[in-house]
C-alpha cells in the first residue's frame, strides 16, 4: 500500500512505522498486537458461529480485524490477511438479506440489524492488507461497501432525526459509515460517498456541541461519552490525514472536553464516577485521543491523564503494561512518558457542569482525598435517551 491510499495509515511513512515497531517501547506493544491477532485468529478458525455482542446498538463479531490488517501491513503476514478475509466472509453472510440474515447468522441475535463498528474496522483492515488479501475477498468487500456498508440503513440523513444529534449510537453509526465511504466510496464510485463523508464530519460537530454542556460535562455520562469520543477523535485524525478539514482547529470544544475529563478524574484512582447509564466506578479506560489533544493544543496535562489511565493500580513508578496499549497508542504515541500526574496541574478542587447539573467536590487532589459527586437534575434536558431520573443521586469516594 502507498501512504496516500485511503485508510488508517494514510499520511504515514510506512518504512518509518516499520522501524518504529522494532524499538522500545513500541516493540512490546507490537509484539502484544501480534500475539493477540494470532490467538484470536486461531479461536476464530475453530468455529463457524457468529456470536452476539457489541455496543451502541451495533453488533460486533470481527475480533482483532483492525489489528490483523495492521500486522499484515507491517510484516506481510499472510495468516493475518486470512483473518481479515474470514471477517469479510462474516459480513457478507450477515448482510446477505437483512434483517433476516442477522437473525439467521448471529447466534441469539436481538437488537438493531446493523454491525457498523465491524463494517468500519473491516474496511480499514482490508485497505491495510490489500497486497496480501486474495482478490475474491477484496472484491466481495468492495461489493458490500457499495451496496450495504457505506450506508447500511439506506437513509444517511437519519442522523439528523434519530434520537438527536448528540446521541452515542447515532454519532458512532454515522462516523462508521463515513469511514467506509472514506476508504471505499470513491473506488466504488458510490454516488453518496462525499455527502456521507461530510455527514461523518457533521456528526463530530453535533456530538461535541449537543452531548456536552458549556463546561464539557457529558450529558449521557462518562461511559457512553468515552466510547463515542474514541470514534470522534479517530475520524478527526482520519479527515486531516486525508487532506480534509482539521477538526482540531475548527471544533475548539474538543479541547474543552479534554479539560473536563482532566477535572472529572478521581483523585488517587484511575477512573471516573459513573452517572446516568453507568452507576459503577469506571476504571482504567484507555483514552489514546488525549495524545492527539496534547499535541493539537499544547496540553501536557492530557498526556499525564492518558498515562494515569493506563497504569497498574498501586504502581508508583507508572510502569505501563503493553497489554493496556492498543493500535491507536502505537500510532499516536511518540514514546515519551510525562514527568507529572494529572493531579499536578493545579486543577480546581470543585467542578461544576452547569448544563448537565453535575458537581464534583474534592478535599484535594491527593491520593487520600475525599470526593463527592452529586447530580442535580433528573432527566437530561438535552439527550432524551438515556432518560434516567437521577436527581439527587450522589457518590462518595474516600481515601
Amino acid at each position: 500500500m502507498h501512504p496516500t491510499d485511503p485508510g488508517l495509515l494514510c499520511g504515514y511513512d510506512l518504512d518509518a512505522l516499520r522501524e518504529k515497531i522494532t524499538r522500545p517501547p513500541f516493540d512490546a506493544i507490537f509484539r502484544t498486537l501480534v500475539e493477540q491477532v494470532r490467538s484470536t485468529a486461531e479461536r476464530d478458525r475453530q468455529t463457524d458461529v457468529i456470536p452476539k455482542g457489541g455496543w451502541c446498538h451495533s453488533q460486533y463479531f470481527t475480533p482483532r480485524v483492525l489489528e490483523a490488517g495492521f500486522v499484515c501491513a507491517m510484516t506481510g503476514d499472510t495468516d493475518a490477511a486470512a483473518h481479515v478475509a474470514r471477517q469479510i466472509d462474516k459480513l457478507a453472510r450477515v448482510y446477505a438479506d437483512p434483517p433476516a440474515s442477522f437473525v439467521r447468522e448471529i447466534e441469539g441475535f436481538s437488537g438493531k440489524p446493523t454491525a457498523y463498528f465491524s463494517n468500519a474496522h473491516t474496511c480499514l483492515a482490508a485497505r491495510m492488507c490489500r497486497d496480501r488479501l486474495d482478490d475474491a475477498s477484496y472484491t466481495k468487500l468492495c461489493d458490500l461497501a457499495r451496496h450495504r456498508l457505506i450506508d447500511d440503513h439506506h437513509k444517511p440523513v437519519y442522523f439528523f432525526t434519530h434520537f438527536n444529534a448528540g446521541h452515542n449510537a447515532v454519532t458512532t453509526h454515522v462516523i462508521s459509515g463515513a469511514i467506509c465511504a472514506l476508504t471505499f466510496g470513491h473506488e466504488e464510485a458510490h454516488t453518496d460517498a462525499d455527502s456521507i463523508i461530510e455527514l461523518g464530519r457533521d456528526a463530530c460537530e453535533h456530538h461535541v456541541h449537543w452531548a456536552y454542556d458549556d463546561q464539557g460535562a457529558p450529558h449521557e455520562g462518562p461511559m457512553y461519552s468515552l466510547v463515542t469520543l474514541q470514534w470522534v477523535f479517530l475520524y478527526a485524525d482520519l479527515l486531516r490525514r486525508h487532506g480534509r478539514e482539521d477538526l482540531f482547529k475548527t471544533l475548539p470544544r474538543l479541547e474543552q472536553i479534554a479539560q473536563a475529563y482532566s477535572e472529572l478524574q478521581l483523585p488517587g484512582i484511575c477512573g471516573y464516577v459513573g452517572f446516568d447509564d453507568c452507576r459503577r466506578l469506571i476504571e482504567q479506560i484507555p483514552m489514546p485521543w488525549l495524545l492527539l489533544t496534547e499535541r493539537a493544543y499544547g496540553r501536557p496535562q492530557d498526556r499525564a491523564l492518558w498515562a494515569d489511565s493506563l497504569v497498574e493500580h498501586f504502581d508508583g513508578h507508572r510502569n505501563i503494561q503493553p497489554t493496556w496499549m492498543g493500535l491507536m497508542e502505537l500510532l499516536w504515541w511518540d514514546g515519551r512518558m510525562p514527568d507529572r500526574h494529572v493531579r499536578d496541574f493545579d486543577h480546581p478542587t470543585a467542578y461544576f457542569g452547569m448544563g448537565k447539573a453535575v458537581a464534583m467536590l474534592r478535599t484535594s487532589w491527593n491520593d487520600d482525598a475525599v470526593c463527592r459527586t452529586v447530580l442535580g437534575q433528573g432527566r437530561s434536558h438535552n439527550v432524551p435517551d438515556p432518560t434516567h431520573a437521577d436527581a439527587g443521586h450522589f457518590c462518595i469516594q474516600a481515601y
